[in-house]
């Protein structure tokens, strides 16, 4: 477990707690996820437009299906994430995202200190979204990660 975050303050690289990083700089939920969230949330809808919100975020092309049934998998898995976060990551899964970063276990990806570069080790400085869902405000730290994820899914891709 990261117990301390390598940031870039007066003129230098330092360490800091994992723990006073969380809440100096993800005390408050990330710009863009109220909005993701609410969209997320049509997704979920019985009557959704799939073909609308499909042009609305820009995704080439998502399974609503899939969706469905990674959210109620994801949602045995006792990750301790709240509701919003599991059913973003279940979007992740009806869509090319993970198939694009390699298909990383879920379990590897949510220890990855680069959600979008599982794969590769990851940087002593920074940390993963199990590193941080252990302390307060680990949760929005997490939103901010995935926020990430989305050029990997829009038509422009990843990078």
């Amino acid at each position: 477990m990261v117990k301390s975050v390598c940031i870039y303050r007066n003129n230098e690289y330092i360490f800091i707690a994992l723990e006073e990083y969380l809440k100096q700089y993800h005390s408050q939920i990330p710009n863009g996820w109220v909005d993701l969230k609410k969209w997320i949330d049509r997704v979920f809808e019985k009557n959704a437009d799939y073909g609308n919100l499909s042009n609305e975020i820009q995704v080439e092309h998502f399974d609503i299906k899939a969706i469905k049934e990674a959210y109620l998998n994801l949602r045995t898995m006792n990750y301790n994430l709240d509701d919003d976060i599991l059913k973003f990551m279940a979007f992740l899964f009806g869509t090319s995202y993970f198939i694009k970063i390699g298909n990383p276990a879920i379990d590897l990806w949510l220890n990855a200190t680069d959600l979008n570069h599982p794969l590769k080790n990851g940087d002593k400085g920074d940390f993963s979204c199990m590193d941080a869902i252990e302390f307060r405000y680990g949760q929005n730290a997490i939103r901010k990660k995935l926020l990430s994820t989305l050029r990997w899914i829009s038509s422009q891709g990843g990078s």
